[in-house]
């Protein structure tokens, strides 16, 4: 439990610090196969979400079916990222990244459907029946998170991309990190832009875009690592 409300604390404060910025801006990382798993499941994200605040579907169905959405394309975007068909092809590293993926994913849909199921994304009202938060802020909210999750698939592209296919090609592969689209860019995303490394230094340096241990938190990161040939840049 403690877990789980310390994701719905973490989850909350990051929606409110995207605000009205994430809810009108069309997220992309420039990966024409991220962008378009991205753009093929967020409606059904939306209107999943939407049927649960509206109470057109019960709060257990909608944890089930969110958890069960997210972890289909949760995968489907880590091998992608990693250039790979089946799981069974990831190698032992990539294995245990996307175990633990898929853990914070459950977790984070249980703390969703919780505040759901509380009323936070709501109409709201006082003592006094004056409203507090009206259905259209309610929905403002929810689509707030909506951006969150998206920028969990666009994480979980990057994270398969930089682990790989786990053969000596794709771990010497050199890798450049490039700014996206977002107005402001963290100190962090700012420092690795044009920066150029193998595989496997990426990997060792625990940077990769959309990551929680950017000083930004990757939560609107929208950089990305192309595959170059060029020699080593930079330093971490």
């Amino acid at each position: 439990m403690a877990n789980l409300e310390a994701a719905r604390v973490a989850l909350s404060e990051m929606a409110v610090l995207l605000g009205h910025h994430a809810m009108t801006k069309q997220f992309a990382i420039g990966d024409p196969v991220a962008d378009a798993i991205i753009e093929d499941n967020e409606q059904d994200l939306i209107d999943l979400i939407e049927a649960a605040r509206t109470g057109d579907i019960d709060n257990a169905t909608f944890e089930d079916e969110l958890t069960a959405l997210m972890l289909a394309l949760l995968l489907q975007s880590f091998l992608a990222g990693a250039g790979v068909a089946d799981e069974s092809d990831l190698a032992p590293g990539a294995v245990v990244m996307l175990d633990d993926l898929r853990t914070e994913t459950t977790t984070s849909a249980m703390a969703l459907a919780a505040e759901i199921d509380a009323g936070l994304f709501a109409e709201a009202r006082d003592a006094d029946d004056r409203i507090t938060r009206t259905d259209e802020a309610g929905r403002d909210k929810a689509r707030a998170r909506i951006q969150l999750w998206i920028v969990a698939l666009a994480g979980a592209f990057s994270a398969g991309r930089i682990q790989g296919d786990g053969s000596a090609d794709s771990d010497a592969q050199m890798m450049q990190w490039v700014l996206g689209n977002t107005i402001e860019h963290c100190v962090d995303c700012l420092r690795l832009h044009g920066q150029v490394h193998d595989r496997q230094a990426w990997i060792a340096s625990g940077f990769q875009p959309q990551g929680r241990n950017l000083v930004c938190g990757g939560w609107n990161c929208d950089c990305r690592l192309d595959d170059v040939d060029a020699a080593q840049s930079g330093s971490f």
